[in-house]
């Protein structure tokens, strides 16, 4: 299987009309979502877990990551990458004028690790076939 892609323009907000940039570069196109259930119920054929054994775990793990990232630790999972946490609020002229409860989550970041984009780099391009653009564009 292939992960497909289609070309886009660049949109160069950045520099002067004089200095802007211009091209293509690749988009990945998702064919669909792939829910937690359905990882569980794939992982289940390649171990000797149950379903809900399996669901009772990860729920484990993801319990005890928003405990970490809570505390304000980063959580790296090993060959995987890091979660971590950034922050948003008002602008202000002097840091006194912010109060922790004005200060909210922004996003939570995920840093690929090196050893995870190393496998994916093994990943087998393709462009959109025209039919699949058809079908994605009159949804």
């Amino acid at each position: 299987m292939a992960v497909y892609y289609t070309m886009k323009g660049m949109n160069d907000n950045i520099h002067s009309e004089e200095e802007k940039k211009s091209g293509l570069y690749p988009r990945v196109v998702s064919l669909r979502t792939v829910f937690l259930e359905e990882l569980i119920e794939n992982a289940t054929f390649r171990t000797t877990l149950s379903k809900q054994e399996m669901r009772m775990a990860f729920e484990l793990i993801i319990d005890q990551m928003m405990e970490e990232l809570k505390n304000g630790n980063n959580v790296c999972l090993d060959n995987i990458g890091m979660f971590s946490l950034t922050a948003v609020s008002r602008v202000v002229q002097d840091e006194k004028e912010i109060r922790s409860d004005s200060i909210f989550v922004k996003r939570l970041v995920f840093r690929m690790s090196n050893a995870f984009l190393k496998k994916l780099g093994i990943v087998n391009f393709e462009r959109v076939p025209p039919k699949f653009t058809r079908i994605r564009e009159s949804n």
